[in-house]
């Protein structure tokens, strides 16, 4: 998928709902792809919890906006 049929889409996406610009929507976007990639990992799917804004947004549809995904490494050393 080209760049700018993701444009197109993120623009549809905001257009239907009007609480989040196109940065924003943006940066869940980018978001969303990280944390999915961490996810991928065993090592990091076993020990991350993620928490913060991130969270509230996509399991309470909070409209808190946040720029970062905040996370804890449990049970990991860093030598992992």
């Amino acid at each position: 998928m080209n760049s700018s049929i993701v444009l197109r889409k993120i623009k549809a996406l905001a257009s239907h709902d009007s609480r989040l610009s196109i940065n924003e929507l943006r940066v869940i976007i980018a978001l969303e792809r990280a944390v999915a990639r961490f996810e991928h990992e065993p090592l990091l799917a076993e020990h991350l919890v993620f928490k913060g804004g991130l969270v509230l947004l996509k399991s309470f549809d909070s409209l808190r906006f946040t720029r970062d995904a905040d996370a804890l490494a449990i049970g990991i050393s860093s030598e992992d």
